[in-house]
């Protein structure tokens, strides 16, 4: 996924209604209608390894950090994320987006 600077990638989650996500300009993970609650559940070994819900630490938004899982809770829908590492510009090593893998529905 491309952040706001360098494309705006889109990811459709694919569900009724649209549920499509992007990372933004100070590298944050959102929901495209804003209406997303996101949850990181820290360090993780793989997507995998985002196994349940947790009852705090949510909100409109989520730094994007390699390693971590996530969680998304979208119109009574649960999607789960992990971050595989940073894209990285040629030349000037800036971040320009994420590796993401992700789930979706996620039934915990």
């Amino acid at each position: 996924m491309r952040n706001e600077n360098n494309g705006k990638s889109y990811v459709d989650l694919s569900l009724s209604p649209l549920t499509c996500i992007y990372i933004d300009k100070a590298d944050n993970f959102w929901e495209y209608y804003g209406s997303g609650q996101w949850t990181n559940v820290g360090k993780v070994r793989g997507l995998a390894d985002v196994k349940k819900i947790t009852t705090s630490g949510w909100g409109n938004r989520a730094a994007v950090e390699p390693g971590h899982g996530y969680i998304l809770h979208h119109q009574n829908n649960y999607f789960r994320l992990y971050v595989v590492d940073y894209i990285y510009a040629a030349g000037t090593k800036g971040i320009i987006g994420a590796k993401v893998k992700y789930q979706g529905p996620f039934f915990p």
